[in-house]
């Protein structure tokens, strides 16, 4: 009769909640590790002392709680681990969905007077930056498909840095060109290396005959 009351003891201890469990391994921490700073883990689960957060009564005999202490420390580890591994393994593999971010840079963009009408050096050289985007991915927008190659038929003379292949793309003082209509001028960039260019400065058809390009000045 004394063993069946214990193995039902057991039995309801073992299906207890994680919650209690939590609270039974904080019981034998403060208990045995805070009072008995040299106890060990296996002193906590299996020493028959302290186990009031389990609900043995002290009246029990000895040989009824070694094994039901034993069982509960055995059960308890389980869970524990068991309850620990499914936290881990429920957790988003958010650096599967990270975007990478590539910085396109962007060399020798200063600000542009076009007859009057100036662009500042950040102006300039966001434009660039969609430009080159542009380039290096080999897509265009527009009906006019920017950015495209510029042939420099006006024989301008750019910067050393500039070299070919240039390519033109519209600038806006509040936007970045995504089509529609490109107005009047454009952001040259050159040296297309990796994923940086060379700013090469701005033209404009404003002034200038037929479909020629003026050059603006740097400033």
């Amino acid at each position: 009769m004394r063993r069946t009351f214990v193995l039902c003891m057991a039995i309801r201890s073992m299906t207890t909640s994680i919650g209690a469990i939590l609270r039974c391994v904080s019981y034998l921490w403060h208990t045995q590790l805070i009072l008995h700073p040299a106890t060990t883990w296996r002193q906590v689960f299996f020493r028959p002392l302290h186990f009031g957060c389990i609900g043995i009564n002290s009246g029990y005999s000895s040989w009824v709680k070694a094994p039901l202490v034993s069982m509960w420390g055995f059960k308890a580890i389980i869970v524990l681990v068991a309850a620990a591994t499914s936290l881990v393994a429920a957790l988003p593999a958010t650096n599967a969905t990270l975007p990478i971010i590539v910085k396109r840079s962007i060399s020798g963009a200063t600000g542009s007077d076009c007859n009057g009408y100036t662009f500042t050096a950040a102006q300039v050289s966001a434009a660039a930056q969609a430009s080159l985007i542009h380039v290096l991915a080999g897509t265009t927008v527009g009906t006019n498909k920017y950015p495209h190659v510029l042939d420099n038929r006006e024989g301008f003379t750019y910067p050393s840095g500039c070299t070919v292949t240039r390519y033109e793309f519209p600038i806006f003082r509040n936007k970045i060109y995504t089509g529609g209509d490109p107005s009047v001028d454009r952001v040259i960039i050159g040296h297309v290396s990796g994923s940086s260019a060379y700013s090469c400065g701005v033209l404009t058809h404003q002034g200038a005959s037929g479909n020629n390009f003026l050059q603006c000045d740097n400033v």
